[in-house]
Order: C-alpha cells, then structure tokens, then sequence
C-alpha cells in the first residue's frame, strides 16, 4: 500500500506511506513527512518487522528555527529486547552542536 500526497501553499510539501505485506504481516512501513514555514522539514519513520516483531526502526527529524536541526534514533530489537539503541542530536543557537547517546544491551543490561 502506498499513500503519496503533494500540496502546496506551505501546507505540506509531501507526505509518503509505504507498507510492505507478506501473509498479512506488515514486513516493512516507512513514513515520510516534510513540511514547510519553520514547522517540520523532513520526517522519516522506517519499521522492519518479522514475525510481528520489530527487528529494527530507525526515526529522524530535520526541524528550522534554531529548534532541532537533525535527530536520528536507530532501535534494533531482538525477541522484544533491545539489543542496541543510538541516538544522535544536532542542535543550533549554541546549544549542542552534536550529541551521540549508543546503548548495547544483553539481557536487559546496558553495555556501552
């Protein structure tokens, strides 16, 4: 299944669904928004399932107006643990220029 719209007049500029089936079974889904006047500029939300169980998703985030310039989270799930986890962060207006948070887990113990 797949959802694409284009408007203009800075409302949305483009909004993407994609779903991916095998058997019923959702086997991927991205979402893609990106949006204009200072709100969003690009979103993107991206699931990797098997067996209804998230082995993967990744989420980032592009804002304006010295808000959130970039984010990007990567989960990787195993058996509904997470096996690792990354956050990165890129702020403006002095406040951080970059920020890197990585977690590896093992039986619910975080391991850097």
């Amino acid at each position: 299944m797949a959802m694409v719209f284009y408007l203009t007049n800075n409302v949305v500029t483009g909004m993407a669904m994609v779903f991916y089936l095998r058997g019923n079974v959702d086997t991927g889904m991205a979402i893609v928004f990106y949006l204009q006047d200072n709100v969003v500029t690009g979103m993107a939300v991206v699931f990797h399932l098997k067996d209804n169980v998230d082995t993967g998703m990744a989420m980032v985030f592009h804002l304006k107006d010295n808000v959130v310039t970039g984010m990007t989270m990567v989960f990787y799930l195993r058996g509904n643990v997470d096996t690792g986890m990354a956050m990165v962060f890129y702020l403006r207006g002095n406040v951080d220029t970059g920020m890197a948070m990585v977690f590896h887990l093992t039986d619910n113990v975080v391991h850097a």
